[in-house]
C-alpha cells in the first residue's frame, strides 16, 4: 500500500511463520487509534488509517485487504452508514467491523447497517475487538 491518502498506525513486528492482516481504520478519535494500535500489535495486524473521504478509492485498489474498522461518531452517522452500505455492496466478503458509543446497542441501529456490518464494539473494549479478528479475520 503506498498511497499517499493512508496513514500506516501500526506495522507488526512478524518473522516468515506470522500470519498478518491489513485493515484500514476509519477513525478520528486519537485515543481509540491508540486503543486499537496495541492491540494490533499482539493480533499482528497491519493497521492504516483512511479517511471517510477517501475510503472507497483505497477499497477498490487495495482487494488484500482483511477488513474495515469504522467509527460511528454519531454526528456523522448518516455518513458512515452509507459508506457502509458502499463498501457492503462493492466488498461483500469484507467484514466491517463498527465501533458504536458506550450505552449504544447494534440492535438500535438500522437494520440494513446490521446486516452489512460482521459486529460492533465499543472503545476500550480489546475484549470484544479481540474476538471479532478471530472469527472474522483468521
Amino acid at each position: 500500500m503506498s498511497s499517499p491518502d493512508l496513514k500506516v498506525i501500526h506495522q507488526p513486528q512478524a518473522t516468515e511463520s506470522d500470519l498478518l492482516s491489513k485493515v484500514i481504520i476509519i477513525e478520528r478519535g486519537m485515543r481509540n487509534l491508540s486503543d486499537l494500535k496495541y492491540l494490533f500489535e499482539e493480533l499482528k495486524l497491519v493497521g492504516y488509517r483512511v479517511s471517510m473521504e477517501n475510503a472507497e478509492v483505497v477499497l477498490q485498489a487495495n482487494i488484500d485487504l482483511g477488513g474495515v474498522f469504522l467509527a460511528d461518531d454519531g454526528d456523522r452517522n448518516t455518513e458512515c452508514f452509507a459508506l457502509i452500505q458502499k463498501i457492503h455492496e462493492s466488498r461483500p466478503d469484507l467484514p466491517i467491523f463498527l465501533r458504536i458509543s458506550p450505552g449504544q446497542r447494534m440492535e438500535e441501529l438500522p437494520i440494513d447497517v446490521i446486516g452489512a456490518i460482521a459486529g460492533v464494539f465499543t472503545s476500550g473494549d480489546t475484549g470484544r475487538v479481540r474476538e471479532l479478528v478471530e472469527s472474522y479475520l483468521f
